[in-house]
C-alpha cells in the first residue's frame, strides 16, 4: 500500500505542489511494483482514453436536458457505475452506439414529471434505492451533483506537455473540490446552481450517509440558499439498511415530497 496525500487546502500551492509530488511518487511505486515504465506515450495514450469516455458519458448526460430525456436517471447512474468495470476496448464502442441510439429513441417519460437533482455524498454501485424510489413516486432525475459514486465527466485532462502535471491541475485544481476540501462552499453552490439553471431543476434531493457530520453541515448551507430560491429540498440519509420496516417510512417520505412539487408547481 501507498498513501496519496490529498491536502484539503486545495487552493494553496503549496498544496498542489505536494499533490504533485505524490503522484510522482505513486508513478515510481507503480513502476518499481509492475516491473513497467510508465512513458510519456503510454501516458497519453491512457489520457487520451479517459477523456473518449468522459466525452461520451457527457453527450448522453447532456441528452437529460431535454424536455424529454431519452433515458432515465436510475439507468444514467447504473450507466456510470458500469463504465468502471468495463475494460475500456470494450466500453468505448458500446457508449459510442449507444449514444447515437439514445440521440434517435423516443422518451420513456411523458416531460411532464418534476425534474429533479440528486446531491449530496455518495451513490455506491449498487446502492439504487433510493433513485428508483425517486422515479418509481413520478420524478425524474436529470442531474447530480455527489463527491464520490459517479465519474467527473465534464473535465478533460489536456494530452499535451507534463501529462503528470496535467492529470494533476485537472483532478486537484480545476474541477469542482470536494466537501472536504476547505473552504470550497463557494465554488461547490456556484456549480449547483448552474446545474439547477442548466437542467431546469424542479426540486432537490439531498442523500447521504448517517452520521457524517461533514455533509450535514453542508446540508445547512445549501439549504439555505436554496430557500432564496424557493426550491423545495428533502434530506435523506442512509446507512445501507433497506429492511421492511426502513421502507416504509422512506417510501412515504419520498412519494410526499415528489408529490407536493407536483402540486406546487400546478399553481
Amino acid at each position: 500500500t501507498m498513501k496519496l496525500g490529498v491536502p484539503p487546502d486545495w487552493n494553496k500551492p503549496i498544496a498542489r505542489d505536494y499533490y504533485y509530488r505524490r503522484l510522482v511518487m505513486l508513478k515510481e511505486k507503480m513502476e518499481a511494483l509492475t516491473g513497467n515504465t510508465i512513458t510519456d506515450d503510454r501516458l497519453r495514450t491512457a489520457v487520451g482514453t479517459m477523456n473518449r469516455i468522459r466525452d461520451l458519458l457527457s453527450r448522453i448526460g447532456d441528452l437529460r436536458k431535454e424536455d424529454r430525456p431519452p433515458i432515465r436517471g436510475c439507468d444514467y447512474i447504473r450507466l456510470e457505475h458500469l463504465s468502471f468495470f468495463i475494460d475500456d476496448d470494450l466500453l468505448i464502442p458500446q457508449l459510442e452506439n449507444l449514444y447515437e441510439s439514445l440521440r434517435l429513441s423516443d422518451s420513456p417519460v411523458s416531460g411532464k414529471e418534476p425534474r429533479i437533482l440528486l446531491a449530496g455524498n455518495v451513490i455506491a454501485s449498487g446502492d439504487y434505492v433510493v433513485p428508483d424510489l425517486i422515479e418509481s413516486s413520478g420524478a425524474l432525475i436529470v442531474a447530480e451533483f455527489m463527491d464520490r459514486g459517479h465519474r467527473y465527466r465534464q473535465w478533460q485532462v489536456e494530452a499535451e506537455g507534463d501529462l503528470l502535471s496535467n492529470i494533476c491541475d485537472t483532478y486537484y485544481l480545476h474541477r469542482v473540490p470536494s466537501t472536504v476540501f476547505q473552504p470550497a462552499w463557494e465554488e461547490r453552490l456556484n456549480h449547483l446552481e448552474e446545474l439547477i439553471d442548466t437542467y431546469r431543476i424542479d426540486a432537490v434531493v439531498w442523500y447521504q450517509l448517517a452520521f457524517d457530520e461533514i455533509h450535514n453541515m453542508e446540508y445547512a448551507v445549501v439549504a439555505k440558499e436554496l430557500g432564496k430560491r424557493n426550491l423545495p429540498v428533502l434530506k435523506l440519509e442512509s446507512a445501507y439498511e433497506y429492511t421492511r420496516e426502513a421502507m416504509g417510512p422512506l417510501t412515504t417520505r419520498i412519494e410526499s415530497f415528489i408529490s407536493s412539487i407536483g402540486q406546487r408547481g400546478a399553481h
